[in-house]
């Protein structure tokens, strides 16, 4: 088994990707499902956020943490976004290890770890694989704004508070450019489980051979 890093900007589609890699019965281990499951009340995170956080930033009724009201903090705070991810950030590893492990007690040939910021939380290091699904500017501009409902401004803002896309393009293994239309993004995501799956064959071919190869040198060194 081996792991799969999705990653991309913020609009350029990469739910799209990883629910068509879904359809292909492909793990995926979304950390913005993670992230928001640690926050909820009762866990540790969440006892751990009250105590460092304004009481403004939880439902006054449930407590329950306001995710939209932190996201606007944050972004705008260095410090506080610092804070958050010091204390969320290892809530979340610890989640995906353990979701990895499932995965690899269950027979899967690999793992696909949808993470936005695979590259800023040094996650991209424990992949072997990296995705990168990809857009023009103005589309990605287009589609953060119809999405939220917000401002040209507010999304522009967004997308530049990200690690450009780029530099994540240039660290990929596969680039899924998300320009065209919705059939077009499938049928590129189906091509890319196929190398995926012949990744995963080419894989158990060089261990075969490998160990082939240390028998028989193991095997010589006895006549030397």
């Amino acid at each position: 088994m081996y792991l799969v890093g999705l990653t991309g900007g913020i609009g350029t589609g990469k739910s799209t990707v990883s629910g068509r890699l879904r359809s292909h019965n492909i793990p995926v281990i979304d950390a913005d499902v993670i992230a928001r499951d640690i926050v909820k009340k009762g866990t540790d995170v969440h006892k751990r956020l009250r105590e460092v956080f304004d009481s403004e930033y939880f439902d006054e009724n449930s407590g329950e943490l306001i995710r939209e009201k932190m996201a606007e903090y944050v972004f705008r705070d260095i410090n506080a976004r610092k804070l958050l991810n010091s204390i969320t950030h290892p809530a979340i590893r610890r989640r995906i290890i353990i979701e990895i492990l499932k995965g690899f007690f269950c027979g899967h040939q690999f793992i696909v770890l949808d993470i936005p910021l695979l590259f800023e939380s040094g996650m991209d290091k424990f992949v072997q694989k990296i995705v990168v699904v990809t857009c023009d500017g103005e589309i990605q501009v287009n589609r953060l704004m119809k999405r939220d409902n917000i401002p040209r401004s507010e999304a522009a803002n967004k997308i530049n508070a990200q690690m450009p896309l780029n530099m994540k393009v240039e660290r990929a293994n596969f680039i899924i450019d998300n320009n065209g239309s919705v059939e077009d993004t499938l049928e590129i995501v189906d091509k890319l489980v196929l190398r995926l799956r012949e990744c995963w064959i080419g894989g158990i071919i060089k261990c075969i051979v490998g160990g082939v190869l240390l028998f028989i040198l193991s095997s010589l060194l006895k006549y030397f």
